[in-house]
């Protein structure tokens, strides 16, 4: 999709929308008088807003994505404070009030060991190893599909839709006898999470349908 330059800031050179756009946070409000926003963080993305110079900004008035290019971001309050470059003043501050901020996910800082980003676990493939007193040891079965993950005081949690294979060996949706997708919710902690491939889309657990 092609931008459609709506101020200054945006940079003429970036005319195309990347396709790994990751939605991290919003605008508050305008900050200072110098063209500053404030803006929230989608958790946990604060670091993706403090380190990508790179920015896409979408209204609910309108599809097409802008950017901007960061000149600085802080956090503050509980909050960060972003100046772009080139700058805005206090009304083209004020009106990006609301808006959605894009990241591609290229941008997003490199991860430590046995840390991962929510966006990398959504649609990941989730077995289950289920260990059994037989000379097989233990047996793997697949669970279903991360639908969407959990922000938990104290940790993350994977909302899996389970499923099945069907006559024709595709694998769908378990439904409810109302016809509602059956989900597990599984603690995104190393306890019950033992293996995570990113690269296979895979995810290892010994968390009971049961649960």
């Amino acid at each position: 999709m092609l931008n459609k330059p709506l101020n200054s800031s945006v940079d003429s050179q970036s005319n195309t929308t990347p396709d790994d756009l990751i939605e991290v946070g919003r605008v508050l409000n305008a900050y200072g008088l110098n063209g500053s926003i404030k803006v929230q963080a989608f958790s946990p993305t604060a670091d993706t807003l403090l380190t990508s110079k790179r920015w896409w900004l979408v209204s609910l008035a309108s599809p097409n994505f802008v950017f901007y290019k960061v000149k600085s971001a802080k956090s503050h309050s509980g909050s960060i404070v972003v100046t772009f470059d080139p700058g805005l003043d206090r009304n083209q501050a004020e009106a990006l009030k609301g808006q959605r901020i894009w990241v591609s996910r290229a941008d997003f800082p490199q991860t430590e060991q046995d840390e991962y980003y929510w966006v990398d676990l959504i649609g990941c493939d989730v077995f289950t190893d289920t260990l059994e007193p037989s000379p097989v040891g233990s047996i793997t079965t697949k669970m279903g599909v991360v639908d969407e993950v959990l922000d938990h005081a104290a940790h993350a949690i994977l909302s899996v839709r389970q499923q099945m294979q069907d006559a024709q060996g595709q694998w769908v949706d378990m439904l409810d006898t109302k016809g509602h997708v059956i989900t597990t919710l599984i603690p995104f902690v190393a306890a019950h999470v033992t293996a995570v491939d990113i690269k296979a889309r895979t995810i290892h657990t010994n968390w009971s349908l049961d649960f």
